[in-house]
């Protein structure tokens, strides 16, 4: 089974006002989205679907933890991850509005395809960089071997009187 069809949710037969949907989010939901950083996660994620007759107002909720490759050594680090957005599905009018806040769903289809969106902002909500807290956390022989690769400064004088020249 697609681990993706669960996002599947179908408006058609839904009556108008609240419904909530719960999905717990693991390593195979990011592979779906061809996102091999994330080693393993385990997520809990709440949509707060909002039926009107026009639009589906969704507000996406997560919560959880993530296990990715730190940036210094290339360990695993477990990080905490939480975020919400607020996305509002249209089945009528102007598709050219450049607002990614809205998505525009065709009203034939019949369901809402969750998935996209709930990848999206977990994403985006992840840090920029992950690494350990402490660099002791990391693993001391890929640091070692980072140290020396780093480029020896070269102590050139003629280079030292050009920077002279120019600070003049």
């Amino acid at each position: 089974m697609d681990v993706l069809t669960e996002f599947k949710v179908p408006y058609l037969g839904l009556k108008d006002g609240l419904h909530q949907f719960e999905f717990k989010i693991g390593k195979a939901f990011f592979v779906a989205f061809d996102n091999l950083e994330v080693e393993s996660a385990d997520i809990e994620l709440v949509i707060e679907l909002d039926k009107k007759t026009t639009m589906v107002v969704a507000d996406f909720k997560f919560r959880g933890k993530v296990e990715m490759p730190c940036a210094r050594c290339m360990e695993n680090v477990h990080t905490s991850v939480e975020g919400s957005e607020r996305i509002v599905y249209k089945f009528h009018g102007e598709e050219d509005i450049d607002d990614e806040t809205i998505v525009f769903v065709p009203p034939h289809l019949g369901e809402i395809d969750l998935s996209p969106q709930a990848y999206e902002i977990m994403v985006v909500n992840f840090p920029l960089r992950v690494v350990h807290e402490d660099i002791s956390e990391c693993n001391q022989d890929v640091i070692e071997k980072l140290k020396d690769l780093k480029p020896k400064v070269n102590n050139n004088p003629q280079w030292e009187e050009l920077l002279k020249l120019k600070s003049e």
